[in-house]
């Protein structure tokens, strides 16, 4: 057991005076030395290497010029004049009111149960509520009128 321990610290003071030895670079290389193969340059050699720069040609394109397919162009057209007719403005186009048929119930006097932004109503014909009229329940559908213009929603 002590040969083992004895062989062990042999090679571990082995190992690190070789790693001490070379870092201390007492032991001579084979590679020769950047610093003696770098030379600096002196302001002459750097002005002998350098060369002016020419300026462009003028033909080159411009990066940051638009393309003549997208540029606008003018056309030289005659003045026209526009022709109004007299006409009836037309009714603006009125939107279905976001209101949801949840049931009906027919009879002599038929009920509808009615939807409308989370709150939910019970109709009849020729009631009003939430600025919409009831025209007329049946069986299957319920007909609406909102701003003049008569709506069905159906089941």
């Amino acid at each position: 057991m002590n040969r083992w321990i004895a062989l062990l610290l042999m090679f571990g003071l082995v190992f690190w005076g070789v790693f001490i030895f070379r870092m201390t670079e007492k032991l001579p290389s084979s590679k020769p030395l950047i610093e003696n193969t770098v030379a600096t340059m002196s302001i002459e050699d750097i002005t002998r290497l350098s060369k002016k720069q020419k300026a462009p040609p003028k033909e080159l394109k411009n990066p940051f010029s638009i393309p003549s397919i997208y540029r606008p162009t003018i056309k030289n057209t005659k003045p026209t004049v526009a022709v109004v007719e007299n006409t009836k403005p037309e009714k603006p186009i009125v939107a279905k009111p976001a209101i949801t048929l949840d049931a009906i119930l027919p009879g002599d006097r038929p009920v509808a149960i009615l939807r409308y932004k989370g709150s939910t109503s019970v109709v009849r014909v020729d009631q009003e509520i939430w600025s919409v009229k009831i025209k007329s329940i049946t069986s299957e559908s319920v007909t609406i009128e909102y701003a003049g213009v008569l709506f069905e929603i159906r089941k």
